[in-house]
């Protein structure tokens, strides 16, 4: 069979494309993310992913636009090179992004993206890996939280004081994972509704 010139990089191109195989004991073959816990020592300096790493200690965060770290799911070699700095500690796994107006199958592409990040960084990092979890609207919850571990660490943004809908898709997230500890970024909840849970909760800018 003959190939154009074009035709032949993108066959290559498929040719790459192998995701590892791992665990996965859910509907839509999530990869199964392993537990993590440890707790955070000393002052801890937040950058987002894509600015430069200025000081040790810092926890590498994912909670900016798609576009700006999707290389890291196409290429999972490189990705797992950039989180490798030295001056990075703490790792956020990457939060693709799920919306309520969005197809289910576009949100659930984007779970199984994150689920196997996490857990290839997981199997290949020395880091401290922080699973991070999202949701949009009730349906979600349906596969949302799934190769997710129970108890432990996780990762998560709040951005809206009084935000109805993240309360009810935090409330299905604490009883589907049980976490331990909450490393939240952008504005903390409300007092009277983190005293509801049994959970340390810290914030990051």
């Amino acid at each position: 069979m003959n190939f154009s010139k074009k035709n032949k990089k993108f066959s290559k191109i498929e040719e790459l494309r192998i995701d590892p195989i791992y665990q996965s004991d859910n509907l839509f073959g999530f990869p199964e993310v392993k537990k993590t816990d440890f707790n955070f020592k000393g002052k801890i300096y937040s950058v987002a992913f894509g600015n430069r790493v200025k000081r040790f200690n810092s926890i590498l965060h994912f909670f900016v636009d798609d576009f700006k770290f999707e290389s890291v799911f196409n290429n999972l070699a490189n990705g797992l090179k950039t989180i490798s700095r030295k001056k990075i500690k703490y790792v956020c796994a990457p939060d693709f992004s799920m919306y309520q107006d969005w197809p289910h199958s576009v949100n659930i592409f984007n779970i199984y993206k994150n689920r196997l990040i996490t857990r290839y960084w997981q199997e290949n990092s020395h880091k401290n890996i922080i699973p991070s979890v999202s949701w949009s609207n009730p349906e979600s919850y349906q596969y949302c939280f799934d190769g997710l571990p129970k108890k432990g660490i996780f990762s998560l943004t709040h951005f809206v004081k009084d935000d109805g809908d993240w309360h009810r898709g935090f409330i299905k997230f604490y009883e589907k994972c049980e976490p331990d500890k909450i490393a939240v970024f952008g504005i903390m909840p409300n007092f009277d509704f983190r005293d509801r849970f049994e959970c340390d909760w810290t914030l990051f800018g």
